[in-house]
């Protein structure tokens, strides 16, 4: 038997629009988590480019650390804080898109103490596949769930990626 072709960064469905996605749903995380509920996040896009210092964030090594894991990458220079966002977007898809292409989500701990679960990209689009069955048409998804926990992920980014509909 055969091993199957690695994936290449055009087969990975995220782009760098995803990706710069990703870090503004871990910046409202990590700034709940560290700093109480933030004000809203600066809009960040390709059209808009924006410095990371403008998500007010202090400890952008910290932060980085946890896109690290979500992303499963070992080494990667951390953002300056006058770097822009969509450079780091792109920085973190080209090192992932070099790996094996996984994510590990965390528990939360609530019950004792967190744990990784390591879940490959093909695996996660066929559940938000499945998924996406189980629903009629949609114009767009609002996700009210952060996109690093694995159901806003699967719902809040994958679905409407496959579906080419609007997410909020």
């Amino acid at each position: 038997m055969t091993q199957p072709e690695p994936q290449k960064a055009s087969d990975l469905l995220l782009d760098g629009n995803d990706f710069i996605r990703l870090i503004r749903s871990c910046a409202w995380s990590f700034l709940s988590r560290t700093q109480g509920f933030p004000p809203a996040l600066p809009e960040a896009g390709r059209c808009c480019p924006l410095p990371m210092a403008a998500l007010k964030i202090q400890n952008l090594e910290k932060f980085h650390k946890l896109l690290q894991e979500f992303f499963a990458l070992d080494r990667l220079q951390p953002p300056e804080s006058d770097e822009e966002i969509g450079s780091y977007a792109e920085r973190l898809l080209a090192a992932w898109a070099e790996g094996d292409g996984e994510i590990i989500f965390h528990t939360s701990g609530s019950t004792g103490r967190p744990k990784a679960s390591r879940h490959s990209l093909e695996m996660l689009r066929q559940e938000a596949e499945v998924v996406s069955a189980l629903f009629g048409p949609l114009r767009r998804v609002a996700a009210a769930v952060p996109l690093l926990h694995s159901y806003g992920f699967v719902f809040g980014l994958l679905l409407p990626k496959l579906r080419k509909i609007e997410a909020l």
